[in-house]
C-alpha cells in the first residue's frame, strides 16, 4: 500500500493569488476578507478535496444564489487561468467552496470559526477585519479554559471542562 499524498496551501497558492486579484479587480473595496479554512489549509487535502473559502463582503442579499451572482463570472475565468489547468494536470480537482457572508454576519460567532483559530489561512483582510474577530474568539476560548480535543483523528472542542449542570456557555 503506498503513502496517500496530501495537498495543502503551497499547492494552492497560485490559484488562490489569481483568484484573490480577479476578485479585486472585479469586487473591489466590497471585499472585506478572504479566508483560506478546511483541509487545503490544515495541509491535509486529498486530490479531490474542495478549497473551503470564506469571502467576507461588505453587503450582501439575504437571498445566499445572489450573493454568488457575481462570483460566477470570476469562477468562469480562474478555471481558464493557467494555474488552474497545471493544478488538473496533478490530477487535483481545485473547486473553490465558497461561503460568502456579509461584514454584519461576520461579526456573529459562528461554529466555522472554532476550527478557523488554529487553522485558517487570511488572505486578504482590509484593516485586520477577521483577523481581529479570530483573536476575540481565541481570548474567549482561553477564558472559558476551552481545549481542543483529538480523538480517532478527528477533534472536538470541550468549550469549558469544569461546566456545571444549568450552565450555559456564551462565545
Amino acid at each position: 500500500m503506498g503513502l496517500k499524498k496530501t495537498i495543502g496551501f503551497s499547492e494552492y497558492e497560485p490559484l488562490l493569488k489569481t483568484f484573490i486579484d480577479l476578485i479585486h479587480r472585479e469586487m473591489g473595496e466590497q471585499v472585506v476578507s478572504v479566508v483560506l479554512y478546511g483541509s487545503v489549509a490544515r495541509g491535509t487535502a486529498g486530490p479531490e478535496s474542495d478549497v473551503d473559502v470564506l469571502l467576507i463582503v461588505r453587503e450582501a442579499s439575504t437571498e445566499y444564489w445572489k450573493r454568488l451572482q457575481p462570483l460566477l463570472p470570476i469562477l468562469r475565468r480562474l478555471r481558464k487561468e493557467l494555474c488552474w489547468k497545471k493544478l488538473e494536470e496533478q490530477g487535483m480537482m481545485p473547486f473553490l467552496s465558497l461561503l460568502v457572508l456579509s461584514l454584519e454576519e461576520a461579526l456573529e460567532n459562528r461554529c466555522l470559526y472554532l476550527d478557523m483559530v488554529e487553522e485558517a489561512r487570511i488572505l486578504l483582510d482590509r484593516d485586520g477585519f477577521f483577523q481581529g474577530k479570530l483573536e476575540r474568539m481565541r481570548q474567549r476560548l482561553k477564558e472559558l479554559g476551552a481545549k481542543r480535543v483529538q480523538r480517532n483523528g478527528d477533534w472536538y472542542w470541550d468549550l469549558k471542562p469544569d461546566l456545571m449542570p444549568g450552565e450555559v456557555v456564551t462565545l
